[in-house]
């Protein structure tokens, strides 16, 4: 006969909820990679292109993490880092790289013939 530990009901057996990381630098790393990898995947375009995809990237990468924390029926908790938080930093650094995103340069690659994602 084993002696553990009983656990809470909703619960894994590390005694987790489910879906929610264990340590939130765990939570904080997967963003910061996320946003790596987005910024590495435009970096082969022109500079104000690149900065214009970086922004639609953050913001499906955003709301591919509200769509995680939504089908695994994560509720918002300020004790803990979750996939909404990673949703709600990763939507932030979108409006962040939007704000240098440069109206009269797109204009002038659109004239150019450069083709800019709609």
């Amino acid at each position: 006969m084993s002696w553990s530990k009983p656990q809470q009901p909703n619960s894994d057996r590390f005694g987790q909820e489910p879906g929610r990381p264990k340590d939130p630098m765990q939570a904080l790393l997967g963003v910061g990679f996320v946003i790596a990898a987005c910024t590495f995947l435009t970096s082969f375009l022109p500079g104000p292109l690149a900065l214009l995809m970086l922004e639609g990237l953050l913001f499906w990468a955003a709301l591919g993490y509200m769509a995680k924390a939504f089908i695994r029926g994560e509720r918002w908790r300020p004790d803990q880092l979750n996939s909404w938080d990673q949703a709600l930093l990763t939507l932030a650094a979108s409006i962040a790289v939007g704000l240098f995103v440069d109206p009269s340069a797109l204009e002038t690659l659109t004239a150019e013939g450069v083709a800019v994602p709609s």
